[in-house]
């Protein structure tokens, strides 16, 4: 069984390195993405193909302030750290639902990371172990973080350019695990028109709504 990993994941501009995000690979194919830096989470938007649009106002929520991390599960469950719930009595941690990772053969794209200008510097020097997302020939920031899968050998590093097609360029770095290949592109889309002011994390597929607890 392969063993767990740990990476650290840089934004570098010439000789700035900027801190994003760390990952752990887990023994059990299951990947665990955070932040190094605190943020606080908070409910903007879900959409559920059968409900539709939801805001913050929509939901029962319970926000987080901490440490942000992604959890994604070899069910196809992703996970992040706040609680909602369409009832009082039915909330529980965010999830999505996605492919399993069995599923998972040809590109799948499973969250979107929103950047605003300002990331804070580094406190390490990136080794080559990390993963680094050179954007110094790039001319604008980066708006987004693009994190992706495919099956272990469906890509190799020569493909890692241009794979979305609403990019106006693109920096990728990957990391394989021993069935999977995870990428990180940092981006500028042209639906973006400007950074956010905030970090954003979309994660993509269907909300699960927690089960309504029966008093007994």
């Amino acid at each position: 069984m392969a063993k767990k990993k740990s990476l650290k994941i840089f934004i570098k501009n010439g000789s700035v390195v900027k801190a994003l995000m760390w990952t752990i690979m887990g023994r059990d194919g299951s990947v665990m993405m955070g932040f190094p830096w605190e943020t606080e989470e908070v409910i903007e938007e879900v959409v559920d193909e059968n409900i539709g649009k939801l805001e913050d106002k929509d939901l029962i929520s319970e926000n987080f302030t901490g440490k942000s991390k992604i959890s994604f599960h070899q069910s196809g469950h992703s996970k992040i750290n706040s609680r909602m719930g369409l009832k009082e009595d039915a909330i529980d941690r965010i999830t999505v639902k996605g492919p399993s990772f069995n599923e998972i053969v040809e590109l799948q794209h499973l969250a979107e990371i929103y950047l605003p200008e300002d990331l804070p510097d580094s406190k390490y020097i990136p080794t080559e172990k990390d993963i680094v997302l050179n954007t110094t020939s790039a001319h604008s920031l980066p708006t987004r973080c693009t994190v992706s899968c495919v099956r272990r050998g469906e890509v190799d590093g020569s493909k890692l350019n241009n794979i979305f097609y609403d990019s106006e360029w693109e920096a990728s770095h990957a990391f394989s695990n021993d069935t999977h290949t995870w990428i990180w592109t940092a981006r500028k889309s042209r639906y973006d028109e400007s950074n956010v002011d905030t970090l954003s994390v979309k994660l993509l597929g269907a909300p699960k709504w927690g089960n309504t607890i029966n008093a007994v």
